[in-house]
């Protein structure tokens, strides 16, 4: 009766092996690469790996999660890369941070309506606003800060349609006169 029993199992392994799903392989990300140092061995990554679920056609759903790329052969791999916008467009420099006298915002802009600044203090309250008309593209506009008070600011930039906010010190130590002692 054991031998029919481990007879049993045995078949049934084999057939639960013949009758097994294949899923190949597919990475999308936003970059990827390999390597192979001097003693042949190689490494192969990818970059940005998000998780991922897509319906295919034929009823079947494949479900793509973080992780590691695992080694394998390169035949049966798909590889998409994300496109993204031009993060550009979503960045505001300011410099010199502290600043003294003046800052200077650096952004993209991506329509002719300029740009509006304003400086806010931690209080909340709006202590210097400045429209710039100026065209599309990357822009340099320089802020002057006149004789404001030593402090942390926020500098609130409206462009392209949204609001960017960086923080701004404001150090005027270079102005000020120190007594005699």
């Amino acid at each position: 009766m054991k031998r029919l029993i481990f007879a049993l199992v045995i078949t049934l392994s084999f057939i639960a092996k013949a009758k097994a799903q294949q899923i190949d392989r597919f990475v999308f990300s936003s970059g990827n690469g390999s390597a192979t140092n001097a003693y042949g061995e190689s490494v192969q990554f990818t970059v940005g790996q998000a998780f991922f679920t897509e319906t295919l056609s034929n009823n079947k759903s494949e479900i793509i999660t973080q992780g590691f790329e695992q080694p394998m052969a390169f035949d049966n791999l798909l590889i998409a890369s994300a496109s993204f916008k031009d993060l550009s467009l979503l960045k505001l420099d300011v410099y010199p941070n502290p600043a003294v006298d003046y800052t200077e915002l650096e952004l993209n802009l991506i329509d002719h309506d300029g740009a509006k600044v304003m400086l806010i203090d931690t209080w909340g309250q709006v202590v210097k606003t400045e429209d710039f008309k100026v065209p599309a593209g990357n822009q340099k506009l320089y802020f002057n800060l006149g004789t404001l008070a030593d402090g942390v600011y926020t500098i609130s930039v409206k462009a392209n349609k949204r609001s960017y906010a960086k923080k701004l010190i404001v150090s005027n130590t270079r102005s000020r006169s120190v007594g005699n002692f």
